[in-house]
């Protein structure tokens, strides 16, 4: 049995896909805690893990701060997320020091497992009229001028719209609805891409996730650079043709042993040209500026590291692409 430890930023779009890894790690006889706030309580438990409640460290916001949070304010998010996780630190210290022996021995290598869909539910497309669902995310969607112009634009058609507008909107803005048209606080999203025709979205990460798994066509209508982000890979890739010619060859690389080979063969190279250099320096001009040499190239060493990684990691996805061995 191993003890496993999750952390998470509060919002649903960012832990809603660990919960279904925190529930197979369960499921596998492992001990998790979940290190959230307590609007995720009842989804963390779900999972079967321990929930340890963080909203104690949750800062105090001003007026001037909210309404920033509200308006997509990358500035104030970041702000809050840096507090956040400052007022957390000595906690997190205390919990996790002697939890993990030698964590200072630990590379920076990390999986990257994808996006998971916590549900048990599968498209199903068949029913009598096209299904519209509209959604905002659970932050940023405090959007009545937006939603009223969703309502005027689909008011008219033979569909069946479902909108989620999130617990700030005060639902007699909207107006007076046509039969056709329901305004929910929130909903259970998998469960109505698994239904929907067309979903549009804020292209936060977990609603284009699902709406990929549960095959309901976007309309991308991102509002933050992160959001700008996303929209523009599901552009990029074209998600439905990218499904549907799967199986997809790899070519038969591996990327990381690869890049790390090439990487390491520059670097030596790297260093044999500056000893060459150095000694070279050394007895056609004098040793000190040798020193002064072996000291810039020890100072260029890392940006000159990073940049022949990026022209490499570059070649290498173009090799893939070509297919060339």
């Amino acid at each position: 049995m191993k003890r496993v430890a999750f952390f998470c930023i509060p919002a649903h779009g960012h832990t809603n896909p660990m919960l279904p890894v925190a529930a197979e790690l369960v499921r596998r006889g492992n001990a998790v805690r979940f290190y959230s706030f307590d609007v995720f309580e009842k989804k963390i438990k779900a999972a079967g893990a321990e929930f340890i409640s963080c909203d104690v460290f949750l800062p105090k916001l001003s007026g001037q701060e909210e309404a920033g949070l509200k308006s997509v304010s990358a500035t104030e998010m970041t702000v809050q997320d840096i507090r956040i996780t400052l007022s957390m630190n000595d906690f997190l210290d205390k919990e996790f020091r002697s939890f993990q022996p030698y964590a200072e021995s630990f590379s920076d290598h990390y999986a990257f497992v994808g996006p998971s869909v916590f549900s048990g539910v599968l498209p199903e497309k068949e029913k009598a009229r096209p299904l519209v669902y509209i959604a905002m995310g659970t932050v940023i969607n405090d959007r009545p001028d937006f939603y009223r112009k969703c309502i005027h634009a689909l008011g008219s058609l033979q569909v069946d719209v479902i909108l989620s507008c999130g617990d700030f909107v005060n639902r007699k803005e909207l107006g007076d609805l046509p039969e056709h048209i329901r305004v929910y606080p929130h909903v259970d999203q998998p469960a109505v891409l698994a239904r929907a025709d067309v979903f549009l979205t804020h292209c936060g990460m977990n609603s284009v996730s699902e709406s990929l798994y549960m095959a309901a066509p976007m309309v991308l209508y991102p509002q933050t650079g992160e959001q700008f982000a996303v929209a523009r890979r599901v552009m990029e890739i074209g998600a439905a043709e990218f499904i549907e010619d799967v199986p997809h060859a790899s070519g038969g690389m591996d990327m990381i042993k690869e890049l790390n080979r090439v990487n390491a063969k520059c670097g030596l190279l790297y260093w044999l040209l500056v000893a060459a250099f150095i000694l070279l320096s050394g007895f056609l001009a004098g040793w000190q500026y040798a020193l002064i040499i072996g000291i810039a190239a020890g100072i260029l060493a890392a940006p000159v590291g990073r940049a022949m990684q990026k022209k490499n990691y570059a070649g290498l996805c173009k090799r893939t692409v070509r297919g060339a061995p």
